[in-house]
């Protein structure tokens, strides 16, 4: 499933029209229906409108499609806190999505440098 497909999976599921979703982002209509790709920026702009998407769903078919926050801490708060405490998992969630990024980045750059210096070896022999 794509991003945009998920993204649609979202709607429908929050009961909010493509319409709705244009008028939010303001993204130009049609723009879950061209193309497979989203960029980062448009990323963005869809999980600041959005933040109870969840972007490890989103973006690496983890957990699940809505962020929880306890019913404790909602019935405690205000509405502007709830909307902060889920700012913060977003936070939380972009930084250990960055981590894993960053894992992987280090994993690649290993074993690029192993290939380079079996290379150098063959190189000078």
């Amino acid at each position: 499933m794509t991003t945009k497909q998920k993204i649609i999976l979202y709607l429908e599921y929050k009961n909010i029209s493509k319409r709705e979703f244009y008028l939010q982002t303001g993204f130009s209509n049609g723009f879950l229906d061209s193309g497979k790709y989203i960029g980062t920026d448009k990323l963005t702009t869809i999980l600041n409108t959005f933040p109870d998407l969840s972007m490890n769903w989103l973006i690496l078919d983890k957990g699940e499609m809505i962020k929880s926050i306890k019913n404790e801490e909602f019935k405690e708060n205000t509405k502007e806190q709830y909307h902060s405490l889920i700012q913060i998992e977003s936070l939380k969630e972009y930084n250990n999505l960055l981590q894993d990024l960053i894992k992987e980045k280090d994993k690649l750059i290993s074993e690029k440098e192993r290939v380079i210096s079996i290379l150098m070896k063959e190189i000078n022999k």
